[in-house]
């Protein structure tokens, strides 16, 4: 019982400090194979490898360009519960905007909004919850290094290495 304990303990512990690294910013500011590393060690040598959370945040967290908006960027932030906010401009002189969703697995859900823009292609509507309201979403899929989220209508994001990277 008291090796549990201990073990439960080091799993807590491990858990707060990611999430301050994560917080203080610490983790995204290395390179995507850095953070990929950093977190597969604390994971494995914890014995946390099976709480995908922390496998899947950096896979997501980040900042991407637009081949649509050369000027702009899309700033992806992961939260714990793998919900989602991308904070895109598409131009300097232009409003920032919002959308939000989930990660599930290797894929970005996003909600978008009836009163938004119009929906690109590949658009569809889903029940996300059992007896939920139909929305419209649109799924990225993210590649197996995290560095391009692939969307249905063909725009591809490139993850923005930082100059430490």
């Amino acid at each position: 019982i008291e090796r549990r304990a201990e073990k439960s303990i080091q799993q807590m512990l491990l858990r707060l400090v990611v999430r301050l690294l994560f917080a203080l910013g610490i983790v995204e500011s290395l390179s995507h194979t850095g953070r990929k590393q950093f977190l597969t060690a604390g994971l494995v040598s914890s014995g946390l490898a099976t709480f995908p959370t922390f496998a899947q945040v950096p896979m997501a967290s980040g900042t991407f360009s637009d081949p649509n908006h050369e000027r702009g960027s899309r700033k992806i932030t992961v939260n714990n519960d793998l919900s989602i906010n991308i904070l895109g401009i598409d131009e300097p002189d232009e409003a920032p905007w919002h959308l939000a969703g989930f990660l599930d697995g290797q894929t970005i859900v996003l909600k978008l909004q009836d009163d938004g823009v119009n929906p690109p292609s590949g658009t569809t509507l889903e029940v996300l919850q059992e007896g939920g309201p139909i929305v419209r979403t649109f799924r990225g899929s993210i590649d197996s290094n995290g560095n391009q989220i692939k969307w249905p209508d063909g725009n591809v994001w490139t993850r923005v290495l930082s100059s430490s990277s």
